[in-house]
């Protein structure tokens, strides 16, 4: 074969620059081996170029692809791959090893440890029901096949492979968890409440000084929200709980001392006081403060629906059985957050020059 032949060869081709590229290295190789153990006499791809071009960025598929794909599945074991490719972030070596005994709670997060390739290892959180269908499998792998008792990888790609469009693969799936944001992957399912539980802003507050609590407090909310309402609903009271008092520690306020604990309203009544947020709402336009003043009746009557949904039908009063539905916990949980994401919002760093603290420490 000639060079010229080779180099028609490879352009004479509707592929990628990838795919050029790829078929140009094993053409080298090939016949670089032939040069040296002398069955051809010269090598035609010794001075081919270089070949040119980036190759396609592989995107991570779309939610109308994933549901078509889960929809497409056979049964419920190809499902189960597809959640824990584009629901959990996992690659095919570590799907096909996965195994029931490797889950553990930590935190209030449920975890899995898998294995991937060469011997790494690593700790996955799952959403709830994920990990409930792990649960719910016996036997030594979750996907037992015939290499050591699971499944291989090359197997684990031809199923999934086989419920997404041409030219998709598992990879794509897998960047559908990671653009979703790798702490939870959800982003593509049906059913989310408005607000992601990891992906609010007042968790970054710089004057929170509880944030460890918060965070436990998002955990069990973002588990608990379809699963166990009632818990939920719990969660969100806490959390605004533990928002409240940050608030009042940090503008000295004291509270939790006296003959009684203040209720969770007059918590928030006080932080309305300490943060100033009717008298001040809109600055220089008093019909837009007066508006905002009325907003802020609303949300003091949120806050005690949160408190008395709490009471009633949440954890935390030793209910046996609680009626709270789905509905009711996502209702209470985006409540909460219109609640907490105004008053950090409203909430100055203690270092910001307008922060009450602050003036009255350059007037001394």
């Amino acid at each position: 074969m000639l060079p010229s032949q080779v180099k028609l060869f490879i352009n004479n081709r509707d592929w990628s620059a990838n795919t050029r590229r790829t078929a140009q290295a094993a053409l080298k190789a090939f016949f670089g081996w032939a040069k040296k153990f002398n069955y051809i006499q010269s090598d035609p791809t010794a001075n081919l170029p270089a070949v040119v071009g980036k190759a396609k960025a592989t995107e991570p598929v779309t939610r109308a692809e994933v549901q078509a794909a889960l929809k497409k599945a056979p049964d419920d074991t190809v499902k189960l791959m597809l959640r824990l490719t584009a629901d959990a972030g996992l690659s095919v070596s570590e799907i096909s090893l996965v195994r029931p005994r490797d889950l553990n709670e930590r935190g209030g997060d449920l975890w899995v440890h898998v294995f991937g390739k060469g011997s790494s290892e690593r700790d996955v959180r799952l959403i709830p029901e994920l990990a409930d269908a792990l649960r719910n499998i016996s036997g030594e792998y979750i996907f037992p096949g015939r290499i050591d008792g699971h499944v291989s990888p090359a197997y684990v790609v031809k199923l999934i492979s086989r419920t997404l469009p041409k030219g998709v693969t598992s990879e794509h799936l897998r960047l559908s968890y990671k653009s979703a944001g790798s702490s939870s992957g959800r982003g593509w399912r049906k059913g989310e409440p408005f607000h992601a539980p990891e992906d609010l802003s007042f968790v970054e507050h710089p004057d929170l000084t509880d944030s460890d609590a918060l965070q436990q407090h998002l955990r069990r909310i973002a588990r608990d929200l379809d699963r166990d309402p009632a818990a939920a609903i719990g969660a969100c009271k806490e959390l605004l709980e533990t928002i409240f008092k940050s608030v009042l520690d940090a503008r000295g306020v004291v509270h939790g001392k006296g003959p009684k604990f203040e209720t969770f309203p007059q918590l928030f009544e006080m932080v309305d006081k300490a943060l100033d947020l009717r008298e001040k709402s809109v600055p220089g336009n008093a019909d837009a403060s007066a508006g905002i003043r009325t907003a802020m009746k609303g949300l003091a009557q949120t806050v005690e629906g949160i408190g008395t949904v709490r009471n009633k039908i949440g954890t935390g009063h030793g209910h046996e059985a609680s009626p709270a539905e789905r509905r009711h916990s996502r209702l209470v949980f985006n409540a909460t957050v219109a609640v907490a994401e105004f008053i950090s919002d409203s909430w100055l760093p203690s270092d910001h020059p307008e922060n009450p603290l602050v003036v009255t420490a350059a007037l001394v």
